[in-house]
C-alpha cells in the first residue's frame, strides 16, 4: 500500500532561508530516489516561487502552490495558517512533515517536524520583537505537538531537551549531507578568479551572510594578524546574501591592515561558489552558533583544509577533521589558517580526513533516515504517533 506523505515547504522563500534550503531540497530529492520503495509518495506544498527555483523539485513531486509569491511574513503565515490545511485535506496525505520547525495552529492528523536550530532560545536578538514573539509561541507548541521531530545533529537534540523539555525518544537526528564533489572542469578555476578580481591570489574563503553570530570580525581580525606573522600573503574571500552588518564588514575590511586583501563578493551563482570552493587554500567556518554548518561539511566534501570554531555543533560536524578554535580566540585562528595554508604534512592529513567524513553523509543516508521517521509516524512501528490537537 502507498502511503501519502505531504511535505511543508510554505516557509521556505528562496536565497532567504540559508543552509536549511539546501539542505532540505537536497534530502528531498534523495528521498524520491527511495520513496517508492518504501512505498510513500511525497506530495510537496510551497510557495510559487518554488517553481522557478526549484524547476527539478516540482517536477519530480505532486505540487501544491500554497499563497502569493513575495516574501511578506504575513502573509505566508496566514497560507499556512488558513490555505495549508485545505489544500492538504484536498490532496489526500496520510501525514505531514513541516520542515521549517513550526506546525500551523490548524494543523490536523499525524506530523513531523523538521528543527533545523535553536535560535528563537539561543539567539533571540537575531529576530525582530514580532518574529521574537511568534517565534518564542510557536516553536514550543510545535515541539510539544509533533508526533516525531528530526534534527541534524545531537547539538540541536540536546537543546531541545534541555531547553524545551522535549522528550529524546521522539527526536531522530537526520544529519544534513553533501552529494561527491566533481573537480570543476578545466579552465574554470581561473575564468571564475577573473571574473571576481582574484587573480593568482591565495584565499581563505568564508561561505556566510554576515550576521553576528557569523563573527566575521573575529575571522577579519585574524587574516589582519596573518598579514603581521611573516608568512607568505593570504586573502580573504567572503560570500553570502545581503545581511545586518555588511556595513561593518566592508568598513573593516577597508582599514589600512586589510586594504586589498578582503573581497567581498555577495551572493554569487552556485557554479561560482563549488569553484571558489575548490580554488579556495583553505575554509574558515567561525561561526558562534550553528545548529548543523552546512559550509564546513561542504568544504571537508571538496577536499579543503578547514578551521571551524570550537561553538555549537561545529566540531560535531567536522568530526576531527577540521582544526577547531576559539571563536574569540584571534591569534589563535590566524596560527590555525597559517597551518591550514602552509603546513603540507597537515593539509595533507585535513584533506585526507575531510574527505572520509564527507564519504560517510550521503544524501541516501539523510534520505533513509528521514523516511524511516516518516515510517514511524505513519505506524510502522511498535510506537503508535500521536496526533496532532489544538493547543488548549
Amino acid at each position: 500500500m502507498t502511503r501519502r506523505v505531504g511535505v511543508n515547504l510554505a516557509w521556505l522563500v528562496p536565497g532567504v532561508v540559508g543552509g536549511s534550503e539546501e539542505a532540505t531540497t537536497r534530502a528531498l530529492h534523495a528521498v524520491g530516489d527511495l520513496a517508492v520503495t518504501a512505498g510513500i509518495q511525497v506530495v510537496v506544498f510551497g510557495l510559487p516561487s518554488l517553481v522557478d527555483a526549484h524547476p527539478a523539485l516540482v517536477e519530480r513531486f505532486e505540487f501544491h502552490p500554497v499563497g502569493a509569491a513575495g516574501g511578506n511574513k504575513v502573509r505566508r503565515v496566514a497560507a499556512e495558517t488558513v490555505d495549508l490545511p485545505r489544500l492538504v485535506a484536498r490532496a489526500r496525505v496520510d501525514m505531514v512533515h513541516h520542515a521549517g520547525g513550526v506546525i500551523p495552529l490548524t494543523a490536523r492528523g499525524r506530523v513531523t517536524l523538521a528543527v533545523h536550530d535553536t535560535q528563537p532560545l539561543d539567539l533571540p536578538d537575531n529576530f525582530s520583537a514580532v518574529k521574537r514573539r511568534y517565534l518564542g509561541a510557536m516553536v514550543p507548541s510545535s515541539v510539544r505537538r509533533a508526533d516525531l521531530i528530526t534534527v541534524p545533529s545531537r547539538f540541536v537534540l540536546g537543546r531541545l531537551v534541555d531547553g524545551l523539555g522535549a522528550d529524546p525518544d521522539r527526536i531522530a537526528v537526520v544529519p544534513w549531507s553533501v552529494p561527491l564533489v566533481a573537480a570543476p572542469a578545466p579552465g574554470a578555476g581561473t575564468e571564475v578568479r577573473r571574473r571576481h578580481g582574484l587573480g593568482d591570489r591565495r584565499f581563505v574563503l568564508y561561505p556566510a551572510i554576515a550576521y553576528l553570530h557569523k563573527n566575521h570580525a573575529v575571522l577579519l581580525a585574524a587574516v589582519a594578524a596573518m598579514g603581521r606573522d611573516g608568512g607568505a600573503p593570504v586573502d580573504l574571500v567572503l560570500t553570502g546574501a545581503a545581511g545586518p552588518l555588511d556595513a561593518e564588514v566592508a568598513e573593516r575590511a577597508a582599514a589600512p591592515d586589510l586594504a586589498g586583501r578582503v573581497h567581498v563578493l555577495g551572493r554569487v551563482p552556485s557554479g561560482d561558489l563549488a569553484v571558489l570552493l575548490a580554488e579556495a587554500d583553505a575554509v574558515a567556518v567561525p561561526s558562534r552558533y550553528e545548529g548543523f554548518g552546512l559550509p564546513a561539511l561542504e568544504a571537508l566534501a571538496a577536499g579543503r583544509p578547514t578551521v571551524v570554531a570550537d561553538a555549537g555543533s561545529l566540531p560535531e560536524v567536522v568530526d576531527g577533521a577540521a582544526l577547531v578554535v576559539d571563536p574569540d580566540d584571534v591569534e589563535g585562528w590566524a596560527a590555525a589558517l597559517r597551518i591550514a595554508v602552509d603546513d603540507p604534512a597537515e593539509r595533507a592529513r585535513l584533506v585526507d580526513a575531510g574527505l572520509a567524513v564527507a564519504a560517510s553523509g550521503t544524501p541516501e543516508r539523510t534520505a533513509t533516515a528521514l523516511i524511516d521517521v516518516w515510517l514511524r509516524c505513519l505506524g510502522g512501528d511498535e510506537t503508535p504517533p500521536r496526533t496532532v490537537r489544538n493547543p488548549s
